[in-house]
C-alpha cells in the first residue's frame, strides 16, 4: 500500500534524475518520519516545526556511538589485508 504524499514526493525525486541510492535513502528517511508521526499520534498534514525538532533530537540521540577508537588508518580502508598471504 503506497502512502500517496510520499509516493508523489518520491516520483518527483526520481524525476529530477537523482541517483538510485539517494532515492532509497530519501525513501527510508520518509518512512522513519512517517513512523515517528504515527508513534506521537500526529497526522502528517498536521505536523509542525515542533514535531520536526523533536524528530531531529530523537535521531541525534539514536545515533550509534563508537565504543573504541579506529584501529586502522582511513587511508587503508577498503584495502585487502595481506596477512597470511606471504610466502605464496
Amino acid at each position: 500500500m503506497a502512502v500517496q504524499p510520499i509516493h508523489r514526493l518520491l516520483v518527483d525525486f526520481v524525476g529530477r534524475d537523482n541517483r538510485p541510492g539517494s532515492v532509497r535513502d530519501c525513501a527510508f528517511d520518509l518512512l522513519r518520519w512517517w513512523r515517528w508521526l504515527r508513534v506521537i499520534q500526529v497526522e502528517w498534514d498536521r505536523a509542525t516545526s515542533a514535531e520536526v525538532r523533536d524528530f531531529a533530537l530523537w535521531l541525534r540521540a539514536m545515533t550509534k556511538r563508537r565504543t573504541s577508537a579506529r584501529t586502522h588508518s582511513a587511508a587503508t580502508a577498503g584495502t585487502t589485508n595481506r596477512v597470511g598471504q606471504q610466502g605464496r
